[in-house]
């Protein structure tokens, strides 16, 4: 996954990935809420395990990223669908 602009915070980060759900069908943009509160979960995960525009492309790869993310949802009691 390549991003436009890689100093992008969690928060941009999040509404961009939302976005390309949204566009490969991967996320319904009715309820409009739905969309949005997904943003902001992804954009407090991103946060808490130090994701972000500049770091997501030197973590070493998608499955790193994965087990970043991972690793905040089991301390959230989380689990990444």
């Amino acid at each position: 996954m390549c991003f436009a602009a890689s100093n992008l915070s969690a928060e941009p980060l999040a509404k961009e990935v939302c976005d390309r759900l949204l566009k490969k069908g991967l996320l319904n943009a009715n309820p409009a809420y739905v969309h949005k509160v997904r943003e902001a979960e992804l954009a407090e995960i991103f946060e808490e395990a130090n994701l972000d525009g500049r770091t997501l492309p030197l973590i070493g790869g998608e499955q790193k990223a994965g087990s970043a993310l991972a690793e905040c949802d089991s301390r959230r009691g989380l689990r990444m669908a």
